[in-house]
């Protein structure tokens, strides 16, 4: 029987032009980038059956990827493009490369509450945001699959507690309404809505010598701390990958977000006392919103709080 083949690959996917950045109702373009957002794949192969994984630091896939993929990668010898699933760690400033959602939302708010957002001259967007996203994906499925080697795998179940219920329930035992990011300091909060995922699942790779090469994670929570505003950036992912570096050394992180409805990475009972007016706000999605808490340290806390979950797996 032949070995496992396994194949890691990372790149950037950061454009040093503007960029739309969806995530939120109102139209957003990058006005900088706070720290790099990148995509990464991983393939498996025994030689009857490959898998290819490809995450990346976005709000989700854009649809025409497969298609693009499959004439990008045609060339590829044995790789079969059916087998690459796409993933996205569903970070709320990221682009896309898709056009922004305007006309569906405007029949939502109506053209006063979002009006137009100016664009500058060099906005990446359009076919070309098509091409220079498949030209990055494609790359690193191309070095994974030809950089792969013998290894081996394994798997651990551990918790993180990573993402909380955004949707709190206010009222009483007789009425009820359910509010996202309500005000949990209020004197009629009753409970929230539905629960949390606290699992973290952790697959590991190995090289002959059973020295780690990387490892997927997979944290049932969006990646949406700074999700509000104009920059880009991974938010708590990146900070993860860096902590669980620190702990493993160089190694390749696939960072995974699994089914997270109504959950995220911000604890509202905690935050509510002192964001009363911006939780109205963020609510609402429909102009930036400037919370009071040091949302580096959220990033940084809940990156430590993953890799610690990574090592005891």
């Amino acid at each position: 029987m032949r070995k496992m083949q396994i194949g890691w690959a990372q790149t950037s996917i950061t454009s040093l032009r503007p960029m739309l950045v969806i995530g939120q109702m109102y139209p957003r373009v990058s006005e900088y980038v706070r720290d790099p957002i990148t995509a990464t794949a991983l393939v498996l192969d025994n030689g009857e059956t490959q898998a290819v994984m490809v995450s990346m630091d976005m709000t989700e896939f854009p649809d025409y990827l497969p298609e693009y993929l499959k004439k990008a990668l045609s060339d590829v010898e044995d790789l079969d493009p059916a087998n690459i699933s796409i993933s996205a760690t569903h970070t709320h400033n990221s682009a896309d490369c898709i056009d922004f959602l305007r006309e569906d939302n405007i029949k939502v708010y109506g053209e006063d509450i979002l009006p137009p957002a100016p664009q500058p001259d060099d906005l990446l967007v359009g076919e070309e945001a098509k091409e220079f996203l498949t030209e990055r994906i494609a790359d690193i499925v191309r070095r994974a699959w030809q950089g792969r080697k013998p290894g081996g795998i394994a798997r651990a179940h551990e918790y993180a507690a990573i993402g909380f219920n955004r949707r709190p329930v206010f009222g009483n035992s007789e009425s009820s309404e359910t509010i996202m990011y309500g005000d949990c300091s209020r004197d009629d909060f009753i409970r929230f809505e539905n629960g949390t995922d606290t699992s973290a699942e952790m697959l590991y790779t190995f090289d002959e010598d059973l020295k780690i090469t990387g490892v997927a994670v997979n944290i049932p929570c969006p990646s949406q701390v700074f999700e509000l505003h104009r920059f880009v950036t991974a938010d708590y992912w990146g900070y993860a990958r860096n902590a669980i570096r620190e702990r493993l050394g160089n190694v390749y992180v696939l960072s995974l977000c699994s089914a997270a409805g109504d959950l995220a990475p911000l604890d509202l009972v905690r935050i509510s006392k002192d964001n009363k007016q911006a939780l109205l706000d963020w609510g609402g999605q429909t102009r930036e919103v400037f919370r009071n808490f040091d949302m580096t340290r959220e990033c940084e806390q809940i990156g430590e709080r993953i890799a610690d979950a990574v090592m005891r797996g």
